[in-house]
């Protein structure tokens, strides 16, 4: 399956697996939760999602690095501050949250197992090649990033 790897970009792959998770809303509300809980923890991780991810790309931009993910091998630098302090992949990180924002929100028991699906294809097909790409551009730099920070949280 190495075709896949860094092929597709994640948000196409995320609008995928948010269309799934409305399709199966439809056929499941298994978690049954009230409005006012499904609306405020869906709020509360689309939001985080997208600060999460939005801080991402704003420490690309200042360190002027590609944030294209499908060429790890044009980054320029290895950003390690800011939101990069705390997970290795907040961009990633903010699209999980989305998903899961989206499976909350539709009070699917179903749809949360797409979230752990997306987080699984993200894993396979694009950190870890990144990981692979940015091991051999940075070399020891990135070692000492990676035993420092967690790839998720």
């Amino acid at each position: 399956m190495k075709i896949l790897e860094n092929r597709v970009p994640p948000p196409l792959v995320g609008l995928v697996f948010l269309i799934l998770i409305k399709y199966l809303a439809g056929v499941d509300n298994l978690l049954n939760l009230p409005d006012s809980a499904r609306t405020g923890l869906g709020i509360l991780f689309l939001s985080l999602g997208l600060l999460v991810a939005t801080l991402a790309l704003l420490h690309f931009r200042k360190a002027e690095t590609t944030i294209d993910p499908l060429h790890p091998g044009r980054a320029s630098k290895l950003v390690v501050s800011g939101v990069f302090g705390f997970t290795r992949n907040p961009m990633y990180l903010g699209l999980v949250l989305v998903t899961l924002a989206a499976a909350l929100y539709m009070s699917s028991l179903l749809s949360l197992g797409l979230v752990a699906g997306f987080a699984w294809y993200l894993q396979r097909f694009q950190i870890t090649p990144e990981e692979r790409v940015l091991g051999e551009m940075f070399g020891e730099q990135y070692q000492r990033y990676t035993d420092r920070v967690r790839r998720w949280l």
